[in-house]
């Protein structure tokens, strides 16, 4: 009688621990699931840092040109006025 309460004890322990493990396994399986979902929501987000990278640097590269062009435009515009303010002098000059 003994042995088969033993055998029957140890089986009962073998279900009781199988039981447990797939617990572990299934705790563990919700984990990774988590962690995958975890990374791919980190991978999308530096995607859009990136992209938000890229985006600033253009349009910073984008405000140095339209800087030098205004600041082109102002040379030429002052060089404009002082040929102005010589053409106008002449005129005074000459009446």
């Amino acid at each position: 009688m003994r042995l088969i309460e033993t055998i029957a004890l140890t089986a009962s322990d073998a279900v009781r621990a199988s039981s447990e493990l797939a617990e572990l396994r299934h705790a563990c399986s919700q984990h990774d699931i988590m962690n995958l979902n975890a990374r791919k929501e980190i991978e999308y987000n530096e995607g859009l840092v990136n992209e938000q990278k890229e985006i600033s640097s253009r349009n910073y590269q984008e405000l140095t040109n339209l800087r030098e062009v205004m600041s082109n435009l102002d040379k030429d515009l002052d060089a404009k006025l002082q040929r102005f303010d010589i053409l106008k002098r002449e005129m005074e000059n000459n009446h």
